[in-house]
């Protein structure tokens, strides 16, 4: 995306300063939910398996994770069911809705075959957001064998 008409582009080649003056605000356009290359939002992300078969971990320790991103805005609304519009097609229930910068997860696991063997994660920390320990979406299939430990989760401390 490239702003309204695509004039971003000539905006920052210095072709069209007046494109985000104080009188052109309402030219500009923008999404909310995602990143500089248009993914939808994920926060802080220790561990993410997609797209892997016959994955084998051993003794993996994830902790201490810790996010203070403050509260996004509110300047797309608020919105409490995926939508199109400002928001970003793909996110889903309840991974995301809305403003999801300020999660933080352990690991995720999707679209993966995946043998884990004595895992832990401990202590992961968010001051507005939501914290997932582990999360399995689409298509995985996962094998845990041994321990599988997870401890101290904080989410929306701040709240």
């Amino acid at each position: 995306f490239y702003g309204y008409g695509d004039k971003i582009v000539d905006w920052a080649m210095g072709k069209m300063p007046q494109y985000i003056g104080s009188n052109q605000r309402h030219d500009f356009g923008f999404y909310c939910n995602e990143d500089a290359m248009f993914h939808p939002a994920k926060g802080l992300l220790a561990l993410k398996i997609s797209g892997i078969d016959g994955i084998k971990m051993k003794n993996i320790r994830i902790e201490n994770l810790q996010d203070e991103t403050p509260i996004g805005s509110n300047l797309c609304g608020e919105i409490t069911q995926p939508q199109h519009g400002l928001y970003h097609f793909a996110q889903q229930l309840p991974y995301q809705i809305g403003y999801s910068m300020n999660m933080v997860m352990g690991m995720t696991i999707d679209f993966s075959n995946v043998h884990m063997e004595d895992t832990q994660i401990n202590d992961l920390y968010s001051s507005t957001g939501l914290v997932y320990g582990m999360a399995a979406w689409f298509e995985s299939d996962i094998d845990v064998n041994g321990k599988l430990h997870v401890n101290n989760l904080n989410a929306g401390v701040d709240l």
